[in-house]
């Protein structure tokens, strides 16, 4: 953006674009991790109820991981 863009967007919006953009990217962290609790939360159910194998137990909570390191990496980029 050029100055003048940033400081009618800050002027108009009351935040600068940068804080903007930190707070999107704090919602979308705290929205991914809610999601990801009540994924490993709907496993360890079905795991316990014995309707889900360990194995498929473990392959979930390395996808939540490996979900979770991805989105991390794109939002601190």
């Amino acid at each position: 953006m050029t100055p003048e863009q940033e400081a009618a967007f800050t002027l108009g919006a009351g935040y600068s674009p940068a804080q903007v953009g930190l707070l999107i990217s704090l919602i979308t962290g705290a929205v991914l991790f809610l999601f990801l609790g009540w994924v490993l939360f709907s496993a360890y159910q079905g795991w316990s109820d014995r309707s889900l194998a360990f194995k498929k137990l473990g392959f979930t909570i390395l996808r939540i991981a490996l979900l979770a390191f991805v989105v991390l990496v794109v939002i601190a980029i």
